[in-house]
């Protein structure tokens, strides 16, 4: 799960963005790809990683106590949307100038399934940073957009898929992603 899941949600986001006619301009060529493995090590080491011990190792476990899992995911995946904020201000830092209100949605998505891994990993920060990291990676592949609106940038139905993931987990578990609290 920790690096299928990553490229899976990618591929069907692309996938369900062709399906509704967005135009898709690959970036999947072998440059890309052959790439992806150490860009996936540098995002574990300078990236993910370092923000993973917040998140994940820090703040999810305090905030599990007052708000339980599913609470403090959404708290964490606000706070780390937050975070993120200055690389949408600045053209240079968000080249595929990737919509912020889409991304603060799929950020609070991804937190959610962070916490199942978290949870369902005996609480191993590093295999959640290697997931953070996986899907770092796949944004090496994402298209550019031919329009400039959220609704049909192609990021949009990556975040619709994992919208959907995490709906999916959350009714699966009954909301408690995988921690030991009762529902």
């Amino acid at each position: 799960m920790t690096l299928v899941l990553p490229v899976g949600i990618f591929i069907a986001g692309l996938l369900g963005a062709s399906l509704i006619g967005v135009p898709i301009e690959s970036r999947t060529d072998s440059a890309a790809v052959s790439v992806y493995p150490v860009v996936l090590a540098a995002s574990v080491v300078l990236f993910g990683g370092n923000e993973e011990i917040g998140w994940r190792g820090l703040m999810l476990p305090a905030l599990q106590t007052s708000y339980g899992a599913l609470g403090a995911s959404v708290i964490v995946g606000v706070v780390w949307a937050l975070w993120h904020a200055p690389l949408f201000m600045f053209s240079a830092l968000n080249p595929a100038e990737l919509p912020y209100v889409v991304f603060v949605v799929g950020i609070v998505a991804l937190s959610i399934l962070h916490t199942l891994l978290y949870h369902t990993t005996g609480q191993s920060v590093l295999v959640v940073a290697v997931f953070h990291a996986g899907f770092n990676a796949t944004l090496l592949w994402l298209p550019e957009s031919t329009t400039n609106t959220a609704l049909t940038h192609p990021y949009t139905m990556i975040v619709a898929v994992q919208c959907l993931v995490a709906i999916g987990v959350v009714v699966l578990t009954r909301g408690t992603l995988g921690s030991r609290e009762l529902s």
